[in-house]
């Protein structure tokens, strides 16, 4: 199951490390790499041989990473994990009891992306992300008119991707969206709507970030592929 525990920890040592600048909030961050792969399929994402398939990193050898980064880099306070969806693991609970240890032990924070859709959208579960030390929390919303996102094949709806925000901000996590312009099917009013709902987003349940930014097919990407 864990076939990438076969990664070492990487040789951060080889590089100017204590030079890397990511802070949020005053902490300064670093970055790791728990699992590989998407099973979801939006047509303007990477689909090459073998991505389509999850493979992970065990809860311990995830440990061990952060043991050694505490230990060689003691000013991290904080860690990004650079995942797809971070929630769509099957040992996702024992990950993030992994991670809370971690984060009572060393006074750290997690960030990482989240996958919306109706079977990971209960409060209990962003209840345990907070307590794992999770305080960022962020979600390729993508668009926010339901035909855009149909034709993508995004898997996630306009509902799912609001009740992400709300339960973020119920539990204390600060939510990031990230949103497109010029997806399939993007008219005048489309692009409006994902205008509307951002800034509702921000009204309404108190939207910490979000990116806007402009569709960009890709090579291996079947937006590309197919236009």
């Amino acid at each position: 199951v864990y076939s990438n525990d076969r990664w070492p920890v990487p040789a951060r040592d080889l590089i100017d490390f204590d030079d890397y600048r990511y802070e949020l909030d005053g902490r300064r961050f670093a970055s790791i790499v728990t699992q590989a792969g998407c099973v979801y399929r939006c047509s303007f994402c990477a689909h090459s041989e073998g991505y389509t398939k999850l493979v992970l990193r065990s809860p311990e050898h995830v440990r061990a990473e952060i043991e050694a980064l505490r230990i060689n880099y003691p000013w991290v306070g904080g860690i990004m994990l650079y995942d797809d969806e971070v929630n769509i693991r099957p040992d996702l609970i024992k990950l993030l009891d992994v991670l809370g240890e971690e984060s009572r032990r060393h006074d750290l924070v997690f960030r990482g992306f989240f996958k919306s859709g109706k079977k990971y959208m209960t409060r209990d579960l962003f209840a345990k992300f907070y307590d794992a030390g999770f305080r960022y929390l962020c979600t390729g919303a993508e668009s926010a008119h339901p035909d855009v996102l149909r034709l993508v094949g995004k898997g996630a709806t306009l509902e799912d991707n609001t009740d992400f925000v709300r339960l973020c901000s119920e539990v204390g996590i600060k939510a990031k969206v990230f949103t497109q312009i010029g997806l399939p099917g993007e008219t005048a009013e489309t692009a409006e709507a994902n205008r509307q709902w951002i800034m509702r987003m921000v009204r309404d349940h108190g939207l910490s970030d979000f990116d806007v930014t402009i569709t960009t097919p890709t090579s291996g990407t079947p937006l590309y592929e197919t236009p």
